[in-house]
């Protein structure tokens, strides 16, 4: 996936809306122009459903204070719905803020949300980086 401008993207309905707080942080590499970090977090969904939210961010983050993230996430409603979730994208950071978006595949074998398997999911996002304080939010990528 290429670098896209937030001014090219459609955003159609808000899918969900994710509040959490970082778990851990772990360096995994120092490259010559940053450092490769991985981060745990955990949270809420709200939105379309409801579900509690675990996570693990690959960021790459670069000397120029940009960034390039994959992440693995997993969800499971009240109801014992499961959702598979991957994606990746760009940020940057700004102490004590990063800010990121991309793009998310959602999977799920739940009847009730098969209509997630289809989407094309656009997420913005902001980390406070001082307290770990997690926000996301998902549209319908049109």
């Amino acid at each position: 996936m290429g670098h896209i401008q937030k001014s090219q993207i459609k955003k159609g309905a808000l899918i969900a809306e994710v509040h959490g707080k970082t778990v851990s942080t772990t360096i995994r590499d120092i490259l010559p122009d940053g450092i490769k970090l991985e981060i745990n977090w955990q949270g809420q969904t709200t939105g379309k459903y409801t579900a509690g939210h675990m996570e693990t961010a690959t960021i790459t983050q670069k000397m120029d204070a940009s960034a390039d993230w994959e992440t693995k996430a997993m969800e499971m409603t009240p109801e014992g719905d499961l959702i598979i979730i991957t994606g990746k994208g760009h940020g940057s950071d700004k102490y004590p803020s990063s800010t990121w978006e991309g793009e998310l595949k959602y999977m799920t074998m739940s009847p009730r949300l098969s209509w997630l398997n289809n989407k094309k999911i656009w997420i913005e996002g902001l980390n406070n980086i001082a307290t770990g304080e997690v926000q996301s939010k998902a549209y319908e990528k049109i």
